[in-house]
Formats: C-alpha cells, sequence, structure tokens
C-alpha cells in the first residue's frame, strides 16, 4: 500500500494504491485527512471516511483455456460485478501476452484483428473480445481488466485470470494427385500450434501405414515446438485404381476436444492413369532402325489420352552417337518437329552418320499431373562410308589404303578390279566405335607391275541385300604427288 502525489490545475491530489487486497481484509474503512495550518499555526482540517468492501469488486473470464483451428473466430468474455451504489459500469480493457519467450503484454484495440463489445447485464458489466480468423500470430494468453471510477475520488482496477489460446493449423495435402509412369508421389503436411501426441499415416481401409517396400513414412513431432513436417512416400501405385490415404494427427489439451475422436485429419487421393506411346512399325530396312545415308527418315510418337486429362505436351530428344543430346526443333537440329492431333511427327531429310545417327525419344507430359508418359525409344543408324583418297606411292614404297563404314558393321572385304588374287592377309579391320569401323589394306613394297589399279573396300551385312563400297586408284610414280580424293563410290558396286 503506497501513498501517490500528484499535482493537477494547482491542487495537489494524494492517492491511496492498495495493489494487491489482502485476503483478511474485508469491509474496510480508511480516513482521509486534509490538515491546513492558519496564521496561529492552529491546524485546521477536514476528515473523510471512505468504506470499501472489496468483495463487492470481481472480474472473471471463461472457465477454461481455449483452442481453434486457424482461419476461424474465437471468443472470450469477461464479467465485471460491482456494488448497487455504482450506477455505471467499468471500464474493461484487453491484454494479450504472447507464447514466445519474450512474453510481451500488447494492449488490444478493437479492430480488424479484434472486435470488443461491451454491455451492462443487471449488476454485471460483460465485455466480449472477438479474434477474428485466428492464426499463429495471435497465439498466446488473454485477459482483460476492469476500472471502476465511481465515486469519482475512487479508482479501482481488477485483473482477472488469464485464459491461454491455443490456434493449430495442418496445410491442405493436394485433394487428387494423378500419376504418370513409375513415379514416386510424396504427400506432405506441415502441422503447427501445439506438441502431437502422435501423427500416423492411413490408406483406404484405415491400416496404418510404416515404411516399407511401398511406403515411406515421415512424422517427426520430437521437438518441443513445431512446425512438425509429416510425409508419405508413395513408391507403388497400381494403374487405374483410386487410392485415397489421411494423416490423423492426436491432439493434447485443450484441443484434443476441438475434432471428433480428439484428431486432427487431412485426407489426400491418389490415382494413376495408364497412357500409351507407341512409335512406328517397320519403317527401315530392318527391325534396328537401320538407314543409308542421304534418306529421308520420319519419326511418329502416338498417343493415348487418360480421361480426364488434357492432351499432352509431346516432344522428341536425341542423344547423338558422336556425343550430346539435343531437343528435336532447336536450332542444333536439322529439322523441326510438326505437331498432329494424337501424334507428333519429325522427319529427318539427307541425313548422315555424324548428324543424325543416335537414340531418339519421345516424351508426354500431362497438364496437371506427376510424372512423364512412357518414353518410346527409336535408335537410328545411318549406313554410310568415307571415300577412299587416291593415293601416290614411290617405286618400292609403303603405303595402306583405309576406308571407313558408319552405322553399323559386318563383313570387310577388298579387291582389286580385273583381278582375281585374294588380299585377305593384307587387310585390317579395326573395332566398330563410335559408329565406326575402319579397314585397311596394306603395301610394304609397292610395285607398278603388280600393285597399281583401283582396288573396292566392301561392307556387307547379315540381312542387307545391298551393300556399300568405295574405291581407289594406287599408282606408282617417282616423284611426290599430293592426294586427292577419288570420285564418291557407287551402291553395290
Amino acid at each position: 500500500m503506497t501513498v501517490e502525489d500528484e499535482t493537477k490545475d494547482g491542487s495537489l491530489y494524494k492517492y491511496l494504491k492498495i495493489s494487491a487486497w489482502p485476503s483478511d481484509w474485508k469491509d474496510t474503512k480508511f480516513l482521509c485527512k486534509i490538515i491546513k495550518t492558519n496564521q496561529e499555526n492552529k491546524e485546521l482540517f477536514k476528515s473523510e471516511t471512505i468504506s470499501l468492501t472489496s468483495s463487492s469488486y470481481t472480474v472473471t473470464m471463461d472457465a477454461e483455456d481455449k483452442c481453434i483451428e486457424g482461419g476461424k473466430d474465437v471468443k472470450f468474455t469477461c464479467t465485471a460485478s460491482f456494488p448497487n451504489t455504482i450506477t455505471n459500469g467499468p471500464s474493461i480493457t484487453w491484454h494479450r501476452v504472447d507464447s514466445t519467450g519474450d512474453k510481451v503484454v500488447q494492449p488490444i484495440l478493437d479492430g480488424d484483428k479484434y472486435v470488443v463489445v461491451g454491455a451492462k447485464d443487471g449488476v454485471n458489466y460483460k465485455s466480449t473480445l472477438t479474434v477474428d480468423k485466428a492464426s499463429q500470430s495471435q497465439a498466446g494468453s488473454f485477459y482483460c481488466v476492469a476500472t471502476y471510477t465511481e465515486p469519482s475520488y475512487l479508482q479501482i482496477s481488477k485483473k482477472a485470470d488469464a485464459r491461454a489460446l491455443t490456434v493449430v493449423e495442418m496445410a491442405d495435402i493436394a485433394k487428387k494427385q494423378i500419376i504418370i509412369g513409375a513415379t514416386n508421389v510424396v504427400f506432405s503436411t506441415t502441422f503447427t500450434g501445439q506438441k502431437p501426441l502422435s501423427a500416423k499415416w492411413f490408406d483406404s481401409a484405415n491400416k496404418e501405414l510404416a515404411s516399407d517396400t511401398k511406403y515411406t513414412v515421415v512424422n517427426d513431432i520430437s521437438a518441443a515446438n513445431g512446425p512438425y513436417t509429416l510425409s508419405l512416400t508413395v513408391k507403388e501405385v497400381s494403374a487405374d485404381t483410386l487410392e485415397s490415404f489421411k494423416v490423423v494427427v492426436a491432439l493434447r489439451p485443450p484441443c484434443n476436444s476441438l475434432f471428433t475422436s480428439n484428431q486432427y485429419t487431412k485426407t489426400a487421393e491418389l490415382q494413376k492413369l495408364t497412357t500409351t506411346l507407341t512409335g512406328d512399325a517397320k519403317q527401315f530396312q530392318t527391325n534396328n532402325d537401320y538407314v543409308f545415308a542421304g534418306s529421308n527418315v520420319k519419326f511418329t510418337c502416338s498417343y493415348t489420352n487418360p480421361k480426364n486429362l488434357a492432351a499432352p505436351t509431346v516432344t522428341w530428344t536425341a542423344t547423338k552417337t558422336k556425343g550430346g543430346s539435343v531437343a528435336i526443333g532447336t536450332p542444333d537440329t536439322t529439322s523441326a518437329g510438326s505437331f498432329e492431333t494424337g501424334k507428333v511427327v519429325i522427319t529427318l531429310s539427307n541425313v548422315n552418320a555424324d548428324d543424325h545417327s543416335g537414340t531418339y525419344k519421345c516424351d508426354a507430359k500431362y497438364p496437371g499431373a506427376i510424372g512423364t508418359a512412357s518414353s518410346v525409344t527409336r535408335t537410328l543408324h545411318v549406313l554410310g562410308f568415307k571415300p577412299i583418297k587416291t593415293t601416290f606411292v614411290a617405286e618400292g614404297g609403303v603405303t595402306k589404303l583405309q576406308c571407313t563404314f558408319t552405322g553399323r558393321t559386318g563383313t570387310v572385304k577388298w579387291a582389286k578390279a580385273g583381278s582375281e588374287n585374294v588380299l585377305t592377309s593384307r587387310v585390317t579391320t579395326g573395332k566398330y566405335e563410335n559408329g565406326e569401323i575402319t579397314s585397311s589394306l596394306s603395301f610394304t613394297k609397292a610395285t607398278q607391275a603388280t600393285d597399281e589399279g583401283q582396288y573396292s573396300c566392301t561392307m556387307t551385312y547379315a540381312d542387307i541385300t545391298e551393300t556399300k563400297s568405295t574405291s581407289t586408284l594406287a599408282q606408282n610414280h617417282e616423284d611426290n604427288r599430293s592426294n586427292s580424293n577419288s570420285s564418291l563410290p557407287r551402291r553395290g558396286s
């Protein structure tokens, strides 16, 4: 109990401040005595006795702490009672103590986050605080203070016991996820506001799921404070079957009574749709997509459109044998794709081994779906050759002729025009690497009489009757001459 002075309007005011009303005080009287001394130093005084009963003034709030789901409204009620001698109700203020470690007290004003309404109710005065669309930032403890100022010389402020507000939230899970192909699907959500008692995932048969070959469950609720991440990875999904999953969080008081069975539940659905991507039927010389250099090649990727899905975006990508991957239609390729209903067609003109040999892949991506439809892969082998150079060698000199074929390997045979001699012992054929194979015909002591002439190098394939050959002319001369290319070889020579 303290006495405080205040000078106001030229007058001195004395205040008796009782911070906490002792429990053994009941009806208590206080004497206020004002003393003034006259010229004869005689005391003049005026006194007044004030009777005060603390029990006549009470302030109470709701009986229990409250819990609310994020985004919903919640109300607190403050009831103040007062003696019959007081005609006007008290002024009631609301305060919030945040739930952080700082415990900052914040006065609450009527505004867009809070609505305060007060009215007299018989011998009581009630004030209602509405937390509008409660969020995590509004969680904490709330209390009210009633201040009485009647009669004018008396001011009593009483604080009600605080009530806690817990705001729990769990992020929505995608209601329905559609997957294409062999793709893992992750359902994930976060729970905030309270440390859960438990968190579990269930399938449509209400069977609790655990990590195994089909699922991976991660529910980390060990920390004292959230947010808590809850996730389910589905690794195996049955085609054309609608599956449902739910995550269930068991809550603590006072939130355990907020939801049915004391649990907070979110559900999700998953459906795997079957798609079909088909490529061309047999369109090349063999099923292995071999084609001769200079040909025009067309690839077609046809798709079926699953129910409830828009048409996909279909792309072709080429991975060249010589290295590098490029999307068809970019400046790095020789031709762009033309799009048609239900299929995507690409045409490659005047193909050659360096630019076109490789693997062509077709992918379909459906709007609103997870994953990519199964690819159709076609491998293109461009069969070609590099002409043998015309070679000049001195009498008795050493030299060799070389021919290179592209696209695939086969049987190489060298022959000299007009001669039946077998040249096998002088032939060396390398390995088929990077889409090429090279064969050499060696001359250790070339003579004009026996070696000069036109030579052919022929590659024969097991499943293609047509062969490719190259030819050159080796001439003996004493002088050194510049090498020059022979004319282009003939098909089937």
